[in-house]
C-alpha cells in the first residue's frame, strides 16, 4: 500500500527577510545620506559633482547616479561626470 504525501508549503518569506529591492532602496538610501552628510555646502545643499564622480569611481555607470539624483537620464548627469 502506498502512502499519500502531502505536499510540501510553499515557503514563506519571513519578515525579517528583505527583498532584492528593498534591499537596493535600502543602500541607495544609505548612500545619499552619507553624501548629503560629506558634500553638503553651508546652506545644506547637496554637491553634485563631487558625488557624481565618487559614485563613477565606485562603479556607477551614468544612468544609475541619474537615477540616484532622481533623474531618468545619464545626459542629466553627464556635466557632472566629465
Amino acid at each position: 500500500m502506498r502512502r499519500s504525501t502531502k505536499p510540501k508549503p510553499a515557503e514563506v518569506a519571513e519578515s525579517d527577510q528583505i527583498t532584492p529591492r528593498q534591499l537596493r532602496a535600502r543602500l541607495d538610501a544609505m548612500i545619499m545620506l552619507l553624501a548629503v552628510m560629506k558634500y553638503s555646502d553651508d546652506d545644506g545643499k547637496l554637491r553634485l559633482a563631487p558625488v557624481a564622480k565618487l559614485l563613477q569611481r565606485a562603479g556607477f555607470g551614468p544612468t544609475e547616479i541619474a537615477r540616484f539624483f532622481g533623474k531618468t537620464k545619464a545626459t542629466d548627469v553627464s556635466k557632472y561626470l566629465y
